[in-house]
């Protein structure tokens, strides 16, 4: 069968596996009392099918598309208020700062004016997947010292658009000297429903919290170089030609069109957990050889050093921008994408990526490990970490002695005394082999002498060859009577 068809095959299947689910969750979703632009959870549905029982929860595309969209002030939806519903009253008038800021934002971020024009009120997730997909975080970011106070930015991907903006922006609201009342209103009803009155709570507002409220007003102020909201609406999905509602956030993620629904863009994109259903019916061979045909399918398309890892996840599919291919060739990216290894549809057939790696023939082509040697893999499969690691194991499979890898000595002493996570790279009976491949190297040697030393303390036996020794294995491993075997 063509790779092509192979991997429409694969996608065919998952999204039939999903369909029970999907009439389940609708049903659920129209059985609710409240709107599902109105839903604030993930929708649970929990079902058997194929004699397994079965637990998955989405969110509703209705209303996270609503609480993830910036809505221009003229909009029917526009909230004043933040979340919770707390307001914030500034004396004087912090109007005038907030305009400042947005158009410095506008005029500097060429990224912020591509994302204004393309995606309206979900400029801001678009700004949050490009700086996920360039590996950058909150965490990344310098904190900014004013006034004596060390602030890691509250305006975290406003400072990712235009550098430095945050240090400016704080220090403007500290030499403004608002003073800021932090207001909620709320209803009050007796139990009939009749209207008693207005409850107001005012609380104090400490700088975080102002500053917070700042970046939400200038976020918001951005809105007013958009013409309007575009509020989604449902539409055909081209990958299942299913009427549905897309999820905008989770789309503009990936960087999938909007004509993907929720259910296909979870089956192409990253889930975790996977859904676990989606390949009931499939044989574990039928699974590893889609997988492995997926990934060589995308390494043609994506130059990536896949010996770093063969798990394919958003940083790798962002690139790829299927929103702005054509319908053919999106379609074609997004059944290989359906097939290839993450990190949700991988554990359960792959001890590790090195032996997906060696299943898919590409180990013979991944760079040596300058510092810890070749890794391979070994005839009786086990995650060899260099060649003389390998030598031993292949001399264990030879001789049929029967033998595992990396045992925790903790679990060999029945707690960590002194051992922590310490571990050993083979494990014969109740001895332990170590293969000292880093010798001569003062940090490694020390740690083996530690090794040692609690060994004989806590009477283990523990076994060392070192490289020179690799050459008469035989010798070196004749204590190991044929009764480990």
């Amino acid at each position: 069968m063509a790779a092509d068809n192979r991997h429409k095959e694969s996608f065919l299947i998952q999204r039939a596996n999903f369909e029970k689910f999907r009439k389940l969750y609708k049903k659920k979703i129209s059985d609710l009392d409240e709107s599902p632009f109105e839903v604030t959870h993930e929708i649970d549905v929990k079902f058997t099918t194929g004699g397994l029982k079965h637990r998955h929860q989405m969110r509703v595309p209705e209303s996270t598309n609503l609480r993830f969209m910036t809505h221009k002030t003229s909009c029917d939806l526009f909230n004043d208020g933040n979340s919770n519903g707390w307001r914030y009253e500034f004396h004087p008038s912090v109007q005038e700062l907030v305009d400042d800021y947005s158009y410095i934002l506008y005029e500097n971020s060429p990224l912020l004016r591509y994302a204004l024009d393309n995606f309206g009120g979900f400029w801001r997730v678009y700004v949050d997947a490009i700086q996920s997909a360039s590996g950058k975080s909150y965490a990344d970011l310098e904190e900014t010292e004013v006034n004596g106070l060390k602030w890691q930015s509250v305006t975290y991907n406003l400072e990712y658009l235009v550098p430095g903006f945050s240090s400016w922006l704080i220090s403007d609201y500290f030499a403004s000297n608002f003073d800021v009342k932090r207001i909620r209103v709320s209803d009050i009803e007796d139990l009939g429903g009749n209207h008693l009155g207005r409850h107001i709570e005012e609380r104090e507002a400490d700088d975080f919290l102002v500053l917070n409220e700042l970046e939400r007003l200038i976020a918001q102020e951005l809105m007013a170089f958009v013409e309007t909201c575009n509020h989604p609406e449902p539409m055909k999905c081209e990958l299942c030609g299913e009427f549905e509602m897309p999820d905008i956030p989770l789309n503009i993620g990936f960087n999938f069109p909007d004509t993907f629904c929720s259910f296909c863009s979870t089956i192409v994109g990253y889930s975790h957990p996977q859904p676990s259903f989606l390949n009931e019916g499939r044989s574990v061979e039928d699974r590893k050889q889609s997988l492995v045909e997926g990934f060589k399918s995308f390494l043609k398309i994506v130059n990536i050093p896949y010996w770093k890892s063969p798990l394919i996840g958003r940083i790798e599919i962002f690139p790829l921008n299927l929103r702005n291919k054509t319908p053919s060739v999106r379609k074609k990216l997004a059944h290989i994408l359906s097939s290839v290894p993450k990190h949700s549809n991988f554990q359960d057939l792959f001890e590790s990526p090195r032996h997906f790696l060696h299943e898919a023939d590409l180990e013979s082509l991944i760079p040596p490990d300058k510092s810890r040697g070749i890794k391979s893999i070994s005839r009786c499969g086990h995650l060899c970490l260099s060649n003389g690691e390998r030598e031993i194991c292949e001399y264990f499979y030879e001789k049929q002695i029967a033998h595992s890898r990396e045992p925790l000595y903790k679990d060999l002493v029945g707690s960590t005394k002194g051992f922590g996570e310490m571990r050993g790279d083979f494990l014969v009976g109740v001895k332990v082999v170590e293969y000292a491949g880093l010798q001569g190297n003062e940090e490694y040697d020390t740690k083996m002498q530690l090794k040692s030393e609690l060994a004989t303390k806590h009477g283990i036996d523990l076994l060392i060859i070192y490289p020179h020794e690799l050459d008469n294995l035989s010798e070196k491993l004749e204590t190991f009577d044929h009764h480990q075997r």
